[in-house]
């Protein structure tokens, strides 16, 4: 069973992209498995999460950027060189 929890925006600016947030949270844990954001329009985005792996064990080649030949990398003071190439 999961607790059903409803949450309305209390500024106004918020409440201009969701009038109300809803998240499914199963019972003794932390993560939703469901949320629900509706618009002003009465749009809705709902999303569900399975198979959910909190904190798994990531080598830290998953967090190496690779780029392939050629690309050119640049930084917030310009071009710092060519991927491969530093």
């Amino acid at each position: 069973m999961a607790n059903h929890l409803e949450l309305t925006p209390k500024s106004a600016e918020a409440r201009k992209f969701a009038t109300k947030v809803e998240l499914w949270i199963p019972e003794g844990k932390a993560n939703a498995v469901k949320e629900k954001v509706t618009e002003p329009s009465g749009n809705y985005l709902e999303t569900t999460y399975s198979e959910v792996k909190p904190n798994p064990s990531l080598p830290d080649s998953d967090f190496e950027l690779k780029l392939p030949r050629g690309v050119k990398r640049i930084n917030a003071g310009g071009i710092s060189g060519r991927a491969g190439g530093d």
